[in-house]
């Protein structure tokens, strides 16, 4: 709610007769809403009151409020209003409550509403909501997010369409979806076109450079990435096993910088990968995160990262 609150303020909007907008959607699947800015900003404090407790006091207020709207078909009024039901996530939820929520969001996804067909896929997928788990519908909920999604929504979908073609993934896949290396490298290709920050993108694609040993691309994503084990790893291989190539990076100051770098992780352990923060959708639990213990899929590099004190691995051709 937190990230949709942020596009709509992105957006702006257009008159009151015309509706608003509705961020996060392809170009051709455009939604409109009736809710305001304000009225999204009100409710957004009062689904977050601190420590992520909700004011359940208003909540009769809210419900009346969107109940028109929502049955009128407008799909932001529909989330909005399943989410005056979806108390899950802070202990005051009954299952009475999370099937009016699953209703409604269902209603808001039939709209072709991105943002309730993702979050529809976590509900299945990590059986949330009191629900048992759905590969079925779990699938079919992401590959309908991912055809109606836009912008940044599509970038996070599409790296979830990467992690269920992963080769190396341990947990099963969603029906329809096989091991796929291209599928993979080319679904993470997109979530950095469509969002050039993705740190998981670019820490997950590096590894898959430095396998097909293609190291400029991976010199690249070393560059842009802020995760510092990461950037340590690439200039490691380009100076102790390619010092030609680490010679000619265009930057120049990569190795230089990198001999310091390297002594400072040799005094400490280096950090682990940067998970990506849990999705802050209503219905998501840390504990069902993906990259939780408990569903971990990651890039075998990014997953088995030696420690730096005990050397990094050599990168040769067939490793």
């Amino acid at each position: 709610m937190k990230r949709l609150l942020l596009a709509l303020c992105l957006t702006g909007g257009a008159s009151a007769q015309a509706g608003f907008p509705l961020p996060g959607q392809a170009a051709q699947y455009p939604l409109t809403t009736q809710v305001t800015l304000a009225e999204a900003q009100a409710f957004a404090r009062v689904m977050d009151v601190g420590l992520g407790q909700v004011d359940v006091r208003r909540l009769p207020e809210w419900r009346e409020r969107l109940a028109g709207r929502a049955q009128a078909g407008d799909p932001l009024a529909q989330f909005m209003y399943a989410r005056t039901y979806d108390l899950f996530t802070t202990g005051q939820g009954t299952p009475q409550d999370a099937q009016v929520a699953l209703k409604w969001y269902a209603k808001a996804a039939d709209r072709k509403f991105a943002t309730a067909e993702l979050l529809l896929f976590n509900v299945y997928t990590y059986s949330l909501l009191g629900q048992p788990k759905n590969p079925e519908r779990a699938a079919r909920y992401l590959r309908r997010a991912y055809a109606h999604s836009g912008g940044n929504l599509r970038a996070e979908v599409a790296l979830e369409m990467a992690r269920q073609t992963d080769p190396g993934r341990e947990d099963p896949r969603l029906p329809g979806f096989q091991a796929s290396a291209g599928q993979t490298r080319a679904s993470l290709e997109e979530v950095l076109k469509l969002d050039p920050d993705a740190g998981t993108a670019l820490d997950w694609l590096m590894g898959i450079y430095l396998d097909s040993h293609d190291y400029p691309r991976a010199l690249e994503m070393a560059r842009r990435t802020d995760n510092s084990a990461m950037w340590v790893q690439m200039a490691l291989v380009l100076v102790e096993d390619h010092p030609p190539l680490s010679r000619a990076a265009p930057d120049g100051g990569l190795v230089s910088q990198t001999a310091a770098a390297r002594a400072t992780t040799q005094r400490r352990p280096r950090r682990s990968h940067q998970c990506p923060a849990p999705p802050d959708g209503p219905g998501m639990r840390k504990e069902n995160h993906p990259c939780r213990p408990s569903g971990r899929v990651r890039p075998r590099r990014v997953q088995d990262l030696p420690a730096v004190a005990g050397g990094l691995p050599r990168l040769t051709p067939g490793a």
